[in-house]
């Protein structure tokens, strides 16, 4: 464990070998083969989790105005206890002004708020520029969706001082699409396909022109679709599309999980999409976009009024992570990897997602039990935030 003194970690990886970590100056200074006989007794040890797409956690919601850092400071700190140390905060579609204020209060937070910039890989901008038809369009309100507009993306970047990282959109609403795609390749925002009906021909399009994600395939489309021509087969098709999925067992069924995992191969980007009720306690709630809703022990989160449709997620990508152990879709390590170095390498965070010497000090110590990975510590910049 850490001595604040040395800056040492000594556990073991996700792999079972023995390491110890050394510290300074917020970055990890070296790893080095750990001689013991006890090896067993060691706790694990990993990067830090990297969510890229997280709208809101622990009772706050990144989407209801106005926002106060306190609140996201909180839910920051409850997501440290679940071993996320980066996270995209996700805004959805709202209003221009709705979208606006959101931005501009992000970025206030993380200029006045060292540790809540330091958590922050970037905003997600998932919206307004989707498919208008229920179904695909999902919890999002229809009176806000809209074409493509670049201008908007350009003034939304700006008042975000630039931590704008991820847009979603449809390639269905063409009008505008090469403008808006073109301007966010230029200044650095990953362009990820989602909420669509869009054809194979318009995600062709989309990748061609710089769409390199898929937000939560499988989630976000029609119930109905043509068993050839649908947006799932043609995303699955593209090698240069990353493969967001949700792995919280109530979003997709393992065998697709499965499906998904062998067609991307190195392109998969376990996310949460957990929501304010993330961290809750089992229960009935309201919520402004879905009414009332119901969280089940078991953690599925259904409106209140069939229990057969999920109102969003309310697990952190580290329940992701042991429903994949668990249901032996991988072991640990891949599964760890797919939440944090493959995030990572998909922002361009190089100084983060993977332990190595000159990465940044954001380290998980976890134990097992029953295929279930749990949270002892976790290191941001080498400084302890949680710790069991």
């Amino acid at each position: 464990m850490l001595n604040s003194t040395e800056k040492r970690i000594e556990g073991k990886t996700l792999k079972g070998d023995a390491i110890v970590i050394t510290m300074a100056n917020g970055h990890i200074d070296s790893i080095s083969p750990l001689n013991t006989a006890h090896s067993d007794d060691l706790p694990f040890v990993a990067a830090g989790l990297v969510d890229l797409q997280v709208n809101g956690y622990a009772g706050t919601d990144y989407n209801t105005l106005p926002l106060h850092q306190d609140d996201v400071r909180h839910s920051y700190g409850m997501l440290y206890q679940k071993g996320v140390t980066s996270l995209c905060p996700t805004i959805i579609t709202n209003s221009d002004d709705g979208i606006s204020s959101l931005m501009a209060d992000f970025a206030g937070f993380c200029a006045a708020d060292p540790q809540i910039r330091a958590s922050t890989a970037g905003i997600h901008l998932e919206g307004p520029f989707i498919s208008p038809v229920s179904g695909p369009r999902g919890a999002h309100d229809k009176a806000c969706v809209q074409d493509c507009d670049a201008e908007k993306v350009k003034k939304w970047h700006t008042l975000s001082r630039g931590l704008l990282r991820i847009l979603t959109l449809s390639p269905e609403r063409e009008d505008g699409l090469a403008e808006t795609i073109g301007f966010c390749v230029q200044n650095g925002i990953r362009v990820s396909i989602g909420h669509t009906i869009a054809t194979p021909a318009q995600i062709r399009l989309a990748t061609e022109l710089g769409a390199t994600m898929s937000t939560h395939l499988g989630n976000g489309c029609g119930l109905h679709m043509h068993r050839h021509n649908n947006p799932i087969w043609a995303q699955l098709a593209e090698d240069d599309l990353w493969c967001g999925i949700i792995a919280d067992g109530f979003h997709l069924p393992p065998a697709l999980i499965r499906v998904f995992m062998r067609a991307k191969q190195g392109k998969i980007l376990l996310t949460s999409d957990t929501t304010a009720f993330g961290g809750m306690a089992p229960g009935c709630y309201h919520t402004h976009i879905g009414g009332d809703v119901v969280l089940t022990e078991q953690g599925r989160l259904h409106l209140a009024a069939n229990e057969e449709l999920l109102a969003g997620s309310a697990q952190s990508v580290l329940e992701c992570i042991n429903f994949l152990i668990r249901s032996g879709l991988c072991d640990a390590a891949q599964a760890w990897k797919y939440a944090s170095e493959h995030p990572a390498r998909f922002l361009g965070l190089s100084g983060k997602g993977a332990l190595s010497a000159g990465k940044q000090a954001d380290i998980v110590v976890l134990d097992s039990q029953d295929s279930t990975l749990r949270v002892l510590e976790t290191y941001l910049h080498g400084e302890a935030v949680y710790r069991a």
